[in-house]
């Protein structure tokens, strides 16, 4: 990290640095918090070819958020589930009752029950707070989780 105006200190949940694929996980704390004033004129795209200012403000980074559904979001947080359980931090009761809730969250959604859809994701929220409340999880380990719950929330107009 790099000190300064502007700067984020904090992991970037790149997709996978290892293999150099620096996309942008869902909550990641580097998605929409640039400075729109910094593009330069006539940059219109990141480059993957998306437009480069996607919800209003940019992205820090090369690559814009790729705009994606509740649906597909909800599968990303369920992936970041299945991986705090290969890493060993969930047994798999709490793998179940959170991957429960993503059925049931998806289902509402294709049934155009976004209420039910969003009293859903609520629970799956409040079962990950429950984790770091109880110690099972770390802060930094249920914030992606916590984060990606809160802008599938936004985009759904939960409130």
């Amino acid at each position: 990290m790099h000190p300064g105006e502007g700067n984020i200190n904090a992991d970037p949940f790149f997709v996978d640095p290892a293999t150099g694929d620096l996309h942008l996980e869902l909550g990641s704390p580097a998605i929409d918090v640039g400075n729109n004033s910094l593009v330069p004129a006539g940059v219109t795209t990141d480059i993957d070819g998306y437009p480069r200012i996607h919800g209003g403000v940019v992205v820090m980074g090369a690559y814009e958020s790729v705009p994606r559904t509740p649906q597909q979001q909800v599968e990303i947080l369920i992936d970041e589930v299945q991986e705090l359980a290969e890493d060993g931090l969930l047994d798999q009761g709490e793998v179940s009752a959170l991957s429960v809730k993503r059925v049931n969250v998806v289902k509402h959604l294709a049934g155009d029950k976004t209420k039910t859809a969003c009293n859903v994701l609520g629970a799956f929220t409040n079962q990950v707070q429950s984790l770091v409340d109880e110690g099972t999880l770390l802060p930094d380990e249920a914030q992606p989780l916590l984060a990606g719950a809160a802008s599938i929330a936004t985009d759904l107009d939960c409130s």
